[in-house]
């Protein structure tokens, strides 16, 4: 919230009603008191210096999930250890390429039902 009520301050500051600017600054002033130490003297009334602004446009809003694990990935660890479930979900993508994409070209033999090749026992370990 913070650096998109900077941007809107700094670039539509005019054509924003008042009572949406006093917002943006409200959620502005906040910021830069609480997490820029900065005290109540910087900010005065309805205005806030374009470098304070631009301090706050410049915030690092992203944070980093460790946690976080790709789709893909779930999908393709949910049916590692299962070559019937991971067949079936490539004959069942293979369906959904034909029905949703419905390609005028595919190579020659290319099927539904052509053998799923990927499975665990086809490779060594």
């Amino acid at each position: 919230k913070v650096r998109s009520s900077a941007l809107a301050l700094m670039n539509w500051r005019l054509k924003i009603p008042a009572e949406k600017v006093s917002w943006h600054i409200d959620i502005v002033r906040r910021y830069l008191i609480d997490d820029c130490d900065l005290d109540d003297s910087c900010i005065k009334d309805e205005t806030i210096p374009k470098d304070l602004l631009q301090k706050a446009c410049d915030i690092d809003f992203r944070v980093l999930n460790t946690a976080f694990v790709p789709g893909p990935d779930l999908v393709v660890a949910s049916m590692a250890d299962d070559d019937e479930k991971l067949a079936k979900f490539i004959r069942a993508w293979r369906v959904f390429f034909l029905e949703t994409i419905h390609p005028r070209h595919l190579p020659q033999g290319w099927s539904i039902e052509y053998p799923v090749h990927c499975m665990s026992t086809d490779y060594p370990a």
